[in-house]
């Protein structure tokens, strides 16, 4: 029941693309676009702010192709039992 987004991108440019920083490479991530920070309704907020996972992109000079995927109408369906149409 939720994304740490922002905490798995810097888990990528700490951990994945350690080593690589200055050379030239793409994260594709499949998103939509909501990260545990943006709400009080996880337990377990992001540790790391947006402006932090921005920072460290840019630090890394990479490339972020993000693929947005739509899941308004599955949260919708699930917290009120009926579809968002």
């Amino acid at each position: 029941g939720g994304t740490a987004f922002y905490e798995a991108m810097d888990f990528v440019m700490k951990d994945v693309l350690r080593g690589l920083q200055g050379e030239r490479n793409a994260i594709v991530v499949m998103t939509d676009g909501v990260d545990n920070a943006l709400s009080l309704a996880y337990p377990a907020p992001s540790r790391i702010s947006f402006k932090q996972m921005l920072d460290k992109i840019l630090e890394f000079g990479t490339l972020v192709y993000p693929v947005y995927l739509d899941t308004e109408s599955e949260n919708y369906a699930q917290q009120w039992g009926e579809s968002a149409e």
